[in-house]
């Protein structure tokens, strides 16, 4: 799936476009774009802005990245109305599991350029801290849950790309890249679906002093019920592209590289790069 970013007609359309090469290997991420692109790119191009170009961009952005990132996991995920609880082996590796996993488009092999080490640890963290921010689910239990996903994604991913392909644990490898980040928003839409409720037990970490053992105590979690489960999916979406473009102003705020400043309704020019 290759596309040019000088033909982009605007800046969301690229800015979409990136995204969507971010999770070109997510589960049926072509057929829910095909279906849901058209009214998001209309929605994006029409979103008043304002007068502050900062915080323009921030709306702008948290918006355009995070949301094809998250919905596009979400989307493809079932929506029972029942609280996600903690993850098996079972229904990671079972049998409709693996179906799932076989109907999936086959990962392309072709050769890729590193990815920036600090940005592929920015997008990993600002999307599991934002996931803690809105308060949907104990993050031991996420973390339980991520590590079955991948346990169960990871051999089958491997085997088709063949060996020596990815590198393990190295998220500048395109192909670790593309399949962590796959687990973790599956594991994301999984937690966010399904109903999660407005008070839960979570085992947060006590630090018990040096050469000491870290301690997890139980302590209840109260979510702000303004929140309702109906805006999980977009408020995760909108603090994700927050905390990415907030990281992004601060190291390049002041140079060459800045992130554009955009304008309502404007259309760069098709010889100008926006990344």
């Amino acid at each position: 799936m290759l596309f040019n970013i000088r033909r982009c007609q605007s800046a969301s359309t690229a800015i979409v476009l990136v995204s969507m090469l971010l999770l070109r290997n997510t589960t049926s991420f072509s057929a829910n774009f095909a279906k849901h692109g058209n009214r998001l790119l209309s929605e994006l191009n029409s979103k008043p802005t304002g007068e502050d170009q900062i915080a323009s961009r921030r709306d702008f952005l948290s918006t355009a990245i995070a949301l094809p990132l998250a919905a596009s996991a979400f989307l493809s995920s079932p929506l029972e109305a029942v609280a996600a609880g903690p993850m098996t082996t079972g229904e990671a590796e079972g049998l409709g599991a693996r179906a799932e996993r076989a109907l999936r488009p086959k990962p392309p092999r072709a050769l890729r350029p590193k990815l920036s080490q600090d940005f592929a640890v920015l997008l990993m963290r600002s999307s599991y801290n934002s996931l803690d921010q809105i308060d949907c689910v104990a993050m031991d239990q996420f973390q339980r849950d991520f590590f079955l996903i991948r346990q169960a994604e990871y051999e089958p991913y491997v085997e088709i790309l063949g060996p020596g392909v990815v590198q393990q644990g190295m998220l500048s490898d395109p192909f670790y890249f593309d399949f962590i980040s796959f687990a973790q928003y599956a594991t994301i839409a999984r937690e966010i679906s399904q109903d999660p409720s407005l008070i839960f037990e979570e085992k947060q970490p006590i630090d018990m002093g040096e050469d000491k053992p870290m301690k997890f105590v139980p302590t209840v979690v109260r979510r702000d019920p303004s929140l309702s489960n109906d805006k999980l999916p977009i408020k995760h979406n909108e603090l994700v592209g927050i905390a990415i473009l907030d990281r992004l102003e601060e190291k390049f705020g002041e140079t060459e590289s800045a992130i554009p400043k955009i304008q309502r309704n404007s259309r760069p020019g098709s010889g100008r790069f926006l990344f």
